[in-house]
C-alpha cells in the first residue's frame, strides 16, 4: 500500500490517529519503532535540528532533501509541516511535486505570509494571507498532485497538553499530532550530558546513561548492510557475535517461585531474566544464542534461542553445562550465567576491549569482598583508562578477599584464541575427571596455568546476580 493511501486511511478512519514528531532519519525510525503509525515532519523541529529559527530560514529545497532521508528511514507515512508553501502558488506546485518524489505522504500549509514565524511567537502580530490567494495556493498544490490521496486538518495540542485524550475522542477528532516532543527531549538529554562532561572531564559516569554505540548502529540499519555484505561480498565475511548462556541450575526456591519457574525465567520489571539478557546481547549485535537448560527445562523458552539440555544438572556444575555447548564456542562468543541482570554498558565495555583471547567483566566495587569468583589482576581498578589493559593473575578460591581486585560477574568474551583455550581447558578437565563438578572459574584457572593471557575490564556496579528474593528487588532498580 502506498504511503499516501495509508495516511489517508489514518486520518479518515473512525478511530483517532496519532502522529509523532520527527526531525531526522534517526528520530523518524525511533518513532516508528515506538509503534506510531505516522510521522509529523515538524518545521519547528527540523529548523531546530539545523540550529536556525522556524522562520523559513531553511529553504524549501533543504527541507525536501532532509525529509527524503526521513522517508527512506521508515515505512510509515510522513505528513510534512510545509509552513506557507515557501512562497506563492508556483512555489507550492513545485513543493508538492518534489515531496511526492521524496516519498512524503502529505503536506500541510498555513494561511500566513511568507516568511512565516512560528505560531507560538507573537501570534497576535502575524498577518494572515488573503483568503482568495490562499485558496489559490491550495488549488495549485492539489492540481500538481499526481497521487489522488490527501490529508485533512489535524489537531496539535502542544499548548493544551492537559486536555484528556478522551475529550479529543468525544469530539470526533481525526488526528492528534505530538508536534515537537522528540526534539525537546533530545535537547534536555544533550544539555545534561554536555554539562556533565564539561564539569567532570570524564566518561566514567556518562557512558552508563547514554545509548550504547551498537544501538546507534542498529538504528542506522547496520544489520541490513551486514546481510548484504554476506550476500555480495563473500570475502568480507567476519565472525558474528553469538552467545552461550548457562541456565541449568535450580537455585533457591525464591519463596516458592522456583517451584513453578526456573530461576532464569523469573521476571524483572515484567520480563524474564533470560529474555532481558538475550535482548541485551541482541541489541549489541549478537546474531544467535544457545541456552543450556536443566531444572524445569520445559519452562525455559525464549524466542530466538536454541537449547541444549543438561539432564544431570542436579549433580553437575557450570563447566559441565558449558561443555554440552562446546561446539558453539568460537570467535566472538559471549558466555554468561543465566541469572544475571546487568546494564548494557557492561557488555559494551568488554566488546570494546575484547582481544584475541578471553576478556572478563569484573566488578571492582566488590574488591575485598568475600564473594565467589574473586579475581586478582596485575593491578587494581584506578578509574583511569590505560591502553595496556589489565591482565588476570588469579581467579576463584585461590584469591583471598584481601587480595581481591573485584568479582567476576559471570560474563566473558571469547576471541579466536580464547575459544581454543577454553575448549582445551574443558578437554583437560574431562580427562582428569573433574569436569562434572568444576566451576567456570576453574576452567579459567586452567587457561592461566597454561600460560595464556586473560584480560579484565573493570566496571563498578551496574549488575545483580539473582540468587534470592532480595536480588529480584535489587534487579528491578536497574535500567539499561
Amino acid at each position: 500500500m502506498r504511503k499516501t493511501t495509508r495516511l489517508r486511511q489514518l486520518v479518515t478512519r473512525p478511530e483517532i490517529a496519532f502522529l509523532m514528531e520527527a526531525h531526522s532519519g534517526l528520530s523518524a525510525r525511533i518513532a516508528e519503532e515506538a509503534g506510531f503509525e505516522g510521522i509529523w515532519g515538524s518545521g519547528l523541529s527540523i529548523s531546530a535540528a539545523f540550529g536556525v529559527r522556524d522562520n523559513n530560514e531553511l529553504s524549501w529545497s533543504q527541507v525536501t532533501d532532509h525529509v527524503a532521508f526521513m522517508a527512506d528511514a521508515t515505512s510509515i507515512p510522513i505528513l510534512l509541516d510545509g509552513d506557507t508553501g515557501y512562497g506563492n502558488f508556483n512555489n507550492m506546485r513545485r513543493l508538492v511535486r518534489k515531496l511526492e518524489q521524496a516519498g512524503v505522504a502529505g503536506v500541510t500549509i498555513e494561511d500566513k505570509l511568507f516568511p512565516k514565524t512560528n505560531s507560538f511567537l507573537r501570534a497576535e502580530l502575524q498577518p494572515l494571507a488573503d483568503v482568495d490567494e490562499f485558496c489559490g495556493k491550495i488549488k495549485a498544490g492539489k492540481d500538481s498532485q499526481q497521487d489522488s490521496d490527501c490529508s485533512p486538518i489535524a489537531l496539535v495540542p502542544t499548548k493544551y497538553g492537559r486536555t484528556p485524550t478522551e475529550d479529543f475522542r468525544a469530539r470526533r477528532v481525526s488526528v492528534v499530532i505530538w508536534a515537537n516532543h522528540l526534539v525537546r527531549a533530545s535537547i534536555g538529554g544533550m544539555q545534561a550530558t554536555a554539562r556533565q562532561l564539561a564539569r567532570e572531564q570524564s566518561l566514567l559516569d556518562v557512558e552508563p546513561r547514554v545509548a550504547p554505540l551498537p544501538e546507534v548502529f542498529r538504528l542506522q540499519g547496520d544489520h541490513e548492510l551486514e546481510e548484504a555484505e554476506r550476500r555480495y561480498l563473500p570475502a568480507a565475511r567476519t565472525a558474528s557475535l553469538t552467545a552461550v548462556v548457562l541456565a541449568a541450575g535450580a537455585g533457591d526456591d525464591f519463596g516458592g517461585l522456583a517451584a513453578a519457574l526456573p530461576k532464569a525465567m523469573l521476571k524483572v520489571q515484567g520480563r524474564p531474566i533470560l529474555a532481558r539478557l538475550l535482548d541485551d546481547f541482541a541489541s549489541l549485535g549478537s546474531r544467535a544464542a544457545v541456552v543450556v537448560r536443566g531444572h524445569r527445562a520445559e519452562a525455559v523458552d525464549v524466542a530466538g534461542a536454541r537449547f541444549v539440555d543438561n539432564p544431570d544438572y542436579a549433580t553437575t556444575g557450570e563447566a559441565y553445562s558449558l561443555s554440552l555447548a562446546e561446539e558453539e564456542l568460537g570467535a566472538g562468543t559471549l558466555v554468561a550465567f543465566g541469572d544475571i541482570v546487568l546494564k548494557r554498558y557492561i557488555v559494551q565495555a568488554i566488546l570494546e576491549e575484547a582481544a584475541e583471547g578471553i576478556t572478563l567483566a569484573v566488578d571492582s566495587a566488590l574488591a575485598g569482598a568475600d564473594e565467589p569468583d574473586r579475581v586478582h589482576g596485575d593491578r587494581p581498578d584506578t578509574g583511569r583508562f590505560t591502553f595496556e589493559g589489565v591482565i588476570l593473575r588469579a581467579i576463584g578460591d585461590g584469591v583471598t578477599p584481601g587480595e581481591s581486585h573485584g568479582v567476576w560477574i559471570g560474563l566473558l568474551h571469547l576471541g579466536p584464541d580464547g575459544a581454543r583455550w577454553l575448549r582445551a581447558a574443558i578437554a583437560a578437565a574431562r580427562a582428569d575427571g573433574t569436569l562434572a563438578t568444576a566451576r567456570l572459574s576453574d576452567l579459567l584457572s586452567r587457561v592461566l596455568d597454561a600460560g595464556h593471557p586473560v584480560r579484565i575490564v573493570y566496571s563498578r556496579g551496574g549488575w545483580v546476580n539473582v540468587n534470592e528474593l532480595r536480588d529480584l528487588l535489587d534487579a528491578s532498580g536497574l535500567h539499561v
